[in-house]
């Protein structure tokens, strides 16, 4: 009876101290035969948890590899609120990029956000 008691208390511990955070996904379809690969984005996170990067790879089928085809940049505020976020596309060679920047009152509610794109 101690035994099990010790294994539920263990395992009830690091259930509620264990964190869990999505690293990567991916994206498959069906061809009618076999499922395929054609998406995936990777995920990568602050000392507060805050996801900071969001990297996005499409599959080459001619070339079996995967091509970088997104890169998506998040910056934070003293109480992990997101101020900037920045998007870059690649796409045939051209790199497009975009940002939005968010203003905060001090109950930390969203008043102004403002979007752009770069050129050139």
């Amino acid at each position: 009876m101690k035994k099990i008691t010790f294994l539920l208390f263990t395992f009830f511990t690091i259930s509620a101290f264990s964190q869990n955070k999505l690293t990567s996904s991916l994206s498959e379809f069906y061809d009618g035969t076999t499922w395929l690969s054609s998406d995936k984005t990777e995920f990568k996170y602050d000392g507060n948890n805050n996801l900071v990067e969001e990297l996005q790879f499409t599959w080459n089928f001619l070339n079996s590899q995967w091509m970088q085809s997104a890169l998506t940049t998040y910056t934070y505020n003293a109480n992990n609120k997101v101020v900037e976020e920045v998007r870059e596309e690649y796409s045939q060679g051209v790199t497009y990029k975009y940002k939005t920047s968010y203003s905060f009152n001090s109950s930390g509610d969203i008043i102004q956000f403002l979007d752009q794109d770069w050129e050139n």
